[in-house]
């Protein structure tokens, strides 16, 4: 299977935009930048000088106050802190390190060669070790499971599958039945954490299944250029339709 893995990589850097570079992506958001946005203006560093009081005349109304304000700062955190987390699997924002963007290619096989030798010298020190057994377990299917991630966010952005091929969603949906029948009657004792996250990650395909019917059969492809902004759009389709209007005029 590594093997695989890596002969799949040897092949999509081989074939990447030679004009790739990840320093033209979007940036990720600040995290306080988000949050200011989210949470009420009495709680805000950015607006110091303009805070409100809580003392609205009387103590009850004033408690109330407070606690809807605390309400709103935990879900203020909680939904920028998902939203930012979402955004590491967008292949449109810079990751931290540029992680899985590098411009090289020797970055990849680096990071692939420590990353084995750390597992493995771990495996072979703690091989007997339940504990670690089951921590690399959860780990590879909370890994696993979020593997559509990045497709279903590059669809909702393209808003197309023009190069999506469905045979490629029919394998992914034939392997999450078939992981499921095996965990649900083909196996005993088996964590409820497996079959978790092989619900979670079957949601995620049928998801996919979802918007390939959209944006195949139901979205208007003919307002696609006009639907997706500037900034969103790839170097190269901006390009493109720079030469073509000016193949026009």
């Amino acid at each position: 299977m590594i093997f695989i893995q890596c002969i799949l990589l040897k092949v999509g850097l081989t074939y990447r935009s030679h004009g790739y570079d990840p320093d033209f992506l979007t940036p990720m958001p600040v995290f306080q930048l988000e949050l200011t946005s989210r949470i009420p203006r009495r709680m805000s560093s950015a607006h110091a000088m303009k805070h409100e009081t809580y003392w609205v005349g009387d103590w009850i109304s004033s408690i109330k106050l407070i606690s809807q304000d605390c309400f709103k700062l935990i879900h203020g955190y909680l939904s920028v802190g998902f939203i930012l987390s979402l955004r590491l699997f967008d292949v449109y924002f810079q990751r931290p390190g540029h992680f899985w963007q590098w411009k090289d290619e020797k970055p990849y096989w680096v990071y692939i060669g420590s990353f084995m030798t750390l597992f493995g010298t771990c495996t072979l020190l703690f091989y007997s070790n339940t504990f670690y057994a089951s921590i690399i377990g959860i780990l590879g299917l909370f890994i696993e499971s979020l593997l559509p991630l990045p497709q279903i966010l590059l669809l909702n952005r393209l808003k197309s599958v023009e190069n999506f091929k469905v045979i490629l969603l029919l394998s992914w949906l034939g392997g999450d039945c078939i992981k499921i029948s095996y965990l649900l009657y083909g196996t005993k004792d088996i964590s409820i954490i497996f079959i978790l996250a092989g619900l979670f990650q079957m949601s995620l395909d049928i998801y996919i299944a979802i918007q390939y019917i959209q944006f195949k059969y139901i979205y208007n492809q003919n307002n696609l250029d006009n639907d997706i902004p500037l900034q969103d759009k790839s170097l190269d389709d901006i390009v493109s339709s720079m030469l073509e209007k000016s193949a026009e005029v």
